[in-house]
């Protein structure tokens, strides 16, 4: 998950770990910049697979009951 740290979210927003299993972007971040910020994160391929172990962990941890 990609988002930006803005005072609306759902509760799931509590489950991301910022550059562990997700990332979350500046609330001043602009479009252009979240574009490019997102394009980076796609063409680095480690940083990509780390975060999707990672977010694939992460659902073993969090289960609705």
């Amino acid at each position: 998950m990609i988002t930006c740290d803005l005072p609306f979210h759902s509760q799931e927003i509590e489950y991301l770990d910022d550059g562990k299993n997700g990332v979350i972007f500046s609330k001043d971040t602009n479009a252009a910049e979240y574009g490019k910020e997102i394009a980076t994160i796609l063409a680095d391929t480690t940083l990509l697979r780390d975060l999707q172990k990672a977010a694939n962990k992460s659902t073993t941890d969090y289960k609705i009951k």
